[in-house]
């Protein structure tokens, strides 16, 4: 009885496809030194360990594919009628192992080692490696197994064939890859990005214009109110939304130019030179070399205001030495620049006067051999000053200096002709205005 019910329940698992779980597959794998090591299948592979040598050997887990000709398996494959078919056929003739050649070789007239469930349908692996000592010569293993290793060497009658599958060619894989379907989604995703990146892009643009428009409207209106801190705010956002345009026209060279003029006049240094340079010299008349060096490297960085004329050192270059008149406790101070805003307000051989702001970037103290002090000004620093509002903010008296009204008239009108090549491409363009109306056109 208890037979009959394993037999239907291994029928039910082949049936419902749950026999490589259910179904218990005994295994016999040959050992190098002769013993045959057996046991039952798992559902994933184990290392059996040998009883008489403790070789380790790979043993496969059950074999979940179909019954071949070759290979035993207690799985059934087909559809539903032919797997019943199967089964029945199973439970009324008993299991029927298939053979390795066309011949139907009788059950009793088989190999042990190809009896029902013990046929290993994988290469045992030895993981243990083999020391010297167990190796043996063929005639000390057939005096000692009695023949066994005749049978274990026997080789299999028909041995298993590889199945080499076709590799396709280069334009059959191209085809695969860049199939229509493929090459379609691709196009559909390339334009999807473009559009969105399109729209994006016309949005940032049409952002830009009204910041633009709104912005220089603040400004003018801060300009004539004399706001300092109001006008620094909306041209730096003027001047952000020009770069997005990417504006190169007189009015954005003016828009940076007034962001340039104001973060100078922001920037002013509150250091007096003549009292820096006057507390050097000693009550002799001899410069202290150690506080001329303090001097030297407070100097550095440091923005100042100019008002001087320029003097050009070489013909054709833009290096230029200012005529500066102070001389403190007998020491002389000679400003060089070399800057291509500057180069812009001379005309041929001519010696202008300028008023530009510009920031220290190299101080000499004099020495006992030179007693000259040597400021070196940071070329792209230089701002030209064209408005009388930051004029004034810079400590400058138009009426006073009824000069400097022809001054900034100049330099604005230099500023406005200017072309982009002329400006320095580390800082954006100057420009300006007009001092009389101090409106921004």
């Amino acid at each position: 009885m208890s037979s009959l019910l394993a037999k239907l329940a291994k029928a039910k698992s082949r049936l419902f496809g749950s026999a490589p779980e259910s179904v218990p597959v005994p295994f016999e794998v040959p050992c190098d030194c002769g013993h045959r090591v057996t046991g039952i299948r798992r559902t994933s592979y184990q290392i059996a360990v040998c009883s008489a040598c403790q070789s380790s050997l790979f043993v496969l887990p059950v074999n979940v594919y179909p019954t071949t000709k070759r290979i035993r398996s207690e799985v059934v494959d087909g559809p539903v009628l032919e797997r019943v078919g199967t089964v029945v056929r199973d439970l009324v003739r008993g299991d029927t192992p298939p053979v390795a050649d066309d011949s139907q070789e009788p059950r009793s007239a088989r190999k042990p080692q190809d009896s029902e469930g013990l046929r290993d349908y994988g290469a045992a692996v030895d993981l243990k490696p083999k020391s010297r000592k167990s190796k043996r010569s063929a005639g000390e293993e057939d005096s000692s197994s009695g023949g066994s290793a005749a049978v274990n060497a026997q080789e299999p009658a028909d041995s298993i064939p590889l199945v080499q599958v076709p590799r396709p060619s280069f334009a059959t894989r191209m085809r695969r890859v860049f199939s229509p379907t493929r090459v379609l989604a691709l196009a559909g995703c390339v334009i999807l990005f473009s559009t969105g990146f399109w729209t994006i892009h016309q949005r940032k643009l049409e952002q830009a214009r009204k910041v633009w428009r709104l912005e220089m409207d603040r400004a003018e209106t801060a300009l004539k109110q004399r706001d300092l801190t109001a006008l620094s705010e909306s041209l730096t956002l003027a001047v952000r939304a020009a770069k997005t345009l990417s504006r190169t026209d007189e009015e954005s060279r003016v828009a940076e130019s007034l962001l340039r003029q104001t973060e100078a006049v922001q920037q002013l240094t509150s250091i007096d030179l003549v009292s820096q340079f006057s507390n050097v010299i000693r009550d002799d008349g001899s410069p202290d070399v150690a506080k001329a060096g303090n001097v030297a490297e407070g100097l550095k960085g440091q923005r100042f205001v100019f008002e001087l004329i320029l003097k050009r050192r070489t013909a054709g270059e833009t290096a230029f030495q200012l005529d500066f008149p102070l001389i403190v406790e007998d020491v002389a101070i000679d400003v060089f620049v070399s800057s291509s805003v500057l180069s812009g307000c001379v005309v041929g051989d001519s010696e202008p006067n300028v008023l530009f702001t510009a920031c220290v970037r190299e101080c000499q103290p004099p020495g006992p051999a030179n007693r000259r002090w040597k400021i070196v000004l940071d070329g792209p620093s230089c701002t030209l000053v064209t408005t009388e509002f930051h004029a004034e903010q810079l400590g400058f008296d138009l009426k006073a200096f009824a000069s400097l009204q022809s001054v900034l008239e100049n330099q604005s009108k230099i500023v406005r002709s200017v072309h982009d090549s002329v400006i320095d491409s580390t800082l954006p363009a100057d420009g300006g205005e007009k001092s009389g109306k101090e409106t921004i056109p």
